[in-house]
């Protein structure tokens, strides 16, 4: 009994000190990836209100935090979950006034004035009208891309970085559309893999990427650029921010540009989405050169297998309201591609070691060289038997036969091949947020 509940103990004290890391890391990227609200209290005659009380509250969550104005009638909300908002002042002999529709989006603070009238606190006056978007408070360039883009912007990779190319100044490497897995990609530009965008003329790969504050971009195939860790959900992406001109200190960055998404958390109602994306074989089309090919054979022109398929949903909700929620995403993936080519494969005289046919020489690294210095051939441009390596000969016994005539002496591109590059994948989100107090943690 007494192991049991030095083992409960000890299991106690790894979650707490689990929980302490995960609050560290979420604390320490408060400001990046997050939104504010600022703005000046006054009374009628335009004098400013000292002392009045300040709330602000998320529609969605309905989790509220209150400040109290400056005796400059100042207030602030530093670090808000980008959503609706709806900000309340209050003060002793003054209506409530609400203003509602307040949007917070990611790093950019909305200034809200609000001007109290003479009455009583338990009157309250709501203000409709939307507020100026307009950011005031620092020099900082860039859009946003709001959820509205992002759900009607059609995108068949469901790649959301496609979207970073709305933005002025913006520009894909070569002009081929970044998305991993795009045939464009690979063919020209390969190896640059994703999001290798140049911002305002600047190097590529100078981009920094950031998620709910905390960096994710890491170093490409030592090609001196940035690229992000992974590609986040479409259903998981609230919005994001791209900064092309005076990125804020707070992302310690001296790259050309920031893009900063929000991932998205539940709220005090269930909404939740489902997809299906569907191009069977029956609707591809026949590659130009592979139906020649086919034709040539005496084959049927007959399309390859190649389709692609995709599937998935989110869903949002409330566990305890006013207080804890989730969210959680899953997407998949399986897509088969055409691909052909050209490539330049060895004879079935060259597997053995028999090259008498070509006209070029074969020369023996085994032996040592003529008093000339010159190389010593093999006989009759033939390797012997007991100088080909076994694993070699294993190897070559897989490549396939030319089947055409190849050009020039080393019969180069003498084999015309085809076939389906498999493209599969599968990626998830759970997010959770816990408010207590003036306190919020969420983990992802």
């Amino acid at each position: 009994m007494r192991n049991r509940d030095a083992s409960t103990a000890t299991l106690q004290k790894i979650f707490c000190v689990w929980i302490l890391i995960l609050c560290a890391g979420t604390a320490a990227f408060a400001q990046a990836g997050r939104g504010g609200i600022n703005g000046l209290v006054i009374d009628p005659s335009g004098a400013v209100v000292a002392g009045a009380e300040v709330t602000a509250r998320n529609d969605a969550t309905g989790v509220a935090l209150s400040t109290v104005t400056t005796a400059a009638g100042l207030y602030s909300f530093v670090s808000l979950s980008p959503g609706v908002y709806a900000v309340s002042a209050s003060q002793k002999g003054f209506d409530t006034v609400v203003q509602e529709k307040v949007t917070v989006s990611v790093d950019q603070v909305s200034t809200v004035n609000i001007a109290l009238r003479v009455g009583s606190v338990s009157e309250v006056v709501k203000v409709t009208e939307s507020t100026s978007m307009v950011d005031t408070n620092n020099s900082t360039m860039g859009q946003l891309i709001d959820a509205a883009a992002i759900d009607r912007v059609p995108l068949v990779s469901r790649d959301v970085y496609e979207l970073v190319q709305l933005s002025a100044g913006v520009s894909p490497t070569n002009g081929t559309p970044n998305a991993a897995d795009t045939p464009g990609v690979f063919n020209a530009r390969w190896g640059a893999d994703v999001s290798s965008y140049t911002i305002n003329g600047a190097l590529q790969g100078t981009v920094y990427y950031m998620l709910d504050g905390s960096p994710i971009g890491i170093a490409e195939n030592n090609l001196a650029s940035i690229i992000p860790a992974f590609q986040i959900p479409e259903d998981d992406v609230e919005e994001y921010r791209v900064e092309t001109q005076n990125t804020p200190a707070t992302y310690e960055s001296g790259g050309a540009g920031v893009i900063s998404l929000v991932s998205k958390s539940g709220g005090n109602e269930f909404h939740g989405d489902a997809f299906v994306y569907i191009r069977p074989n029956v609707l591809a089309a026949n590659d130009y050169f592979y139906k020649n090919y086919q034709l040539s054979l005496g084959q049927p022109n007959q399309t390859a297998a190649f389709h692609r398929y995709q599937e998935g949903g989110a869903i949002g909700g409330p566990i305890l309201h006013n207080k804890l929620f989730f969210f959680a995403d899953y997407e998949a993936t399986q897509q088969r591609t055409l691909d052909t080519s050209f490539f330049t494969v060895p004879t079935a005289a060259e597997i053995t070691g028999d090259f008498s046919a070509d006209s070029f020489t074969v020369y023996n690294p085994l032996v040592p060289d003529n008093p000339d210095g010159t190389r010593q051939p093999f006989a009759n441009n033939k390797i012997p038997t007991g100088d080909l390596n076994p694993i070699a000969q294993a190897f070559a016994a897989h490549f396939p036969a030319p089947n055409q005539a190849g050009v020039g002496p080393y019969h180069i591109s003498n084999y015309f091949g085809s076939g389906l590059d498999p493209n599969n994948g599968q990626k998830f989100d759970i997010r959770g947020d816990y408010y207590r107090d003036r306190v919020m943690l969420f983990f992802l």
